[in-house]
């Protein structure tokens, strides 16, 4: 094979009337790229343990990774490499990976962009291994020529679905993403004891996502918010009934941030005349409620009350 067939597999090559670098453009991948025009032994060893026909199994994708990683001992191959060079060689089997597919791909899989970026297992048994239990992936392969083809790249044709190219720009700009703050409930007096560890498993919005904060409101007898905590990712949608025995719905990794020793109450906010109003206690303080617009003033309340918790809230003080 060609240097110039190897960059255009690879989705490093300039586009021409082909756009070589659909399917995950590594074109910024500059470790990648390196190997690339290296003809890098490893990693067409790598390539070489993927069949090009027949199931592929967990062990021979992780021998794949496994491999895959020694072409780079200093670092520069995550999933958008690895899912790029699955895609390209096995399209009926692999869905790329990539910057403006990324966050679509989190939000359908219930997990979030940072974890699509590094965490190979969950991308073989929560995403890989999802699209090979859908109905439509199941489907006999057609005998029509041209949706034999289709069939044939479905699972990296779901690029076209989750492609956004909004996502390009926003990207770069992941770093920047606002933080969001969420008042939950917890039924005190059934679920309580739940928040006696420092690491929680808990039902979050499905807007929350890594890194935003969670209050969550504890019911009668405290009717207060007694802590605040930091979503850590994690996340996974249970059906009722699940075998693992978590409330249905979207759950995510919660790490306390602080306690609070002077509790945020029902009554003191609905007391306070900058708070009353506030869309939580509107809503008296049910369901799963956005407060981002609302956190410099709970956050203000919170300080006035606890002076102590300045300091583990500073990273998340409003500017």
């Amino acid at each position: 094979m060609s240097g110039e067939q190897r960059e255009q597999i690879a989705g490093v090559a300039e586009d021409s009337h082909h756009r070589w670098r659909y399917f995950g453009s590594m074109k910024g991948a500059g470790r990648f790229k390196s190997a690339v025009g290296q003809n890098s032994l490893t990693l067409s060893k790598a390539i070489d343990l993927i069949p090009l026909n027949g199931p592929v199994s967990q062990k021979q994708f992780l021998r794949y990774r496994d491999i895959l990683m020694k072409a780079f001992p200093n670092g520069g191959c995550q999933i958008g490499v690895a899912s790029r060079l699955l895609a390209m060689k096995r399209p009926d089997l692999f869905l790329c990976i990539d910057g403006p597919n990324r966050d679509n791909v989190a939000a359908d899989f219930g997990t979030t962009n940072a974890r699509l970026r590094k965490d190979f297992e969950f991308y073989w048994a929560e995403v890989i291994e999802r699209i090979h239990e859908t109905e439509w992936w199941c489907e006999p392969r057609p005998v029509n020529t041209r949706e034999r083809r289709i069939w044939d790249g479905r699972a990296a044709l779901l690029d076209a679905v989750y492609y956004d190219p909004l996502a390009k720009a926003g990207s770069a700009n992941a770093q920047a993403r606002q933080l969001r703050v969420f008042v939950v409930g917890c039924d005190d007096s059934n679920n309580g004891s739940e928040l006696k560890s420092s690491t929680i498993k808990w039902n979050v919005p499905n807007d929350a996502d890594e890194g935003d904060l969670i209050l969550i409101y504890r019911t009668a007898p405290t009717s207060a918010i007694q802590d605040v905590w930091k979503v850590k990712g994690d996340f996974h949608v249970y059906a009722q009934g699940n075998t693992r025995g978590y409330k249905p719905g979207r759950q995510g990794r919660l790490r306390r941030v602080v306690s609070l020793k002077n509790f945020l109450s029902r009554a003191e906010l609905i007391r306070d005349q900058a708070t009353k109003y506030l869309t939580l206690v509107r809503k008296n303080f049910q369901g799963k409620t956005d407060v981002t617009e609302d956190w410099p003033k709970l956050y203000k309340k919170i300080i006035e009350s606890n002076p102590e918790a300045e300091a583990p809230l500073k990273p998340f003080r409003p500017v």
